[in-house]
């Protein structure tokens, strides 16, 4: 395969190529196994110090990390008072600026059943609310 002049010197050095120098020739798209030769070792070899200098994959490292979750702000009183002034969920949700979704997985975890059969449920259209 044909490489640049720049290419070729990098490749020269041989067993001497740092780290920056072999992310130089990847980006190149010079094939691992002709890096492997110039650093006179085998592609597997190559492959698994390749991964050992590079560390991680990001996806790793995110699963490392502990996840920070967002602490709701709205109490049991405060949305059923919403409720009873005739808020709809995705109402709600807007005011306390969080999603549906959360508002709805939350509204599951703290009320049964039971205790949502008093509320009132408004029917028909409201105007938007601009928050």
């Amino acid at each position: 395969m044909k490489y640049t002049l720049k290419t070729m010197k990098v490749l020269q050095k041989g067993d001497m190529m740092t780290k920056s120098d072999i992310e130089y020739l990847l980006k190149r798209e010079v094939s691992r196994s002709d890096i492997a030769k110039a650093l006179g070792m085998k592609t597997s070899e190559f492959n698994y110090m390749w991964l050992q200098m590079k560390g991680p994959k990001k996806s790793e490292e995110d699963k490392n990390k502990k996840r920070n979750f967002r602490s709701l702000d709205i109490t049991k009183e405060k949305y059923l008072n919403y409720r009873k002034q005739g808020y709809s969920e995705v109402e709600i949700a807007r005011l306390e600026h969080i999603s549906r979704k959360t508002l709805f997985n939350w509204r599951l975890k703290m009320f049964t059943d039971k205790e949502l059969e008093g509320i009132p449920v408004r029917r028909g259209r409201r105007k938007r609310l601009k928050v």
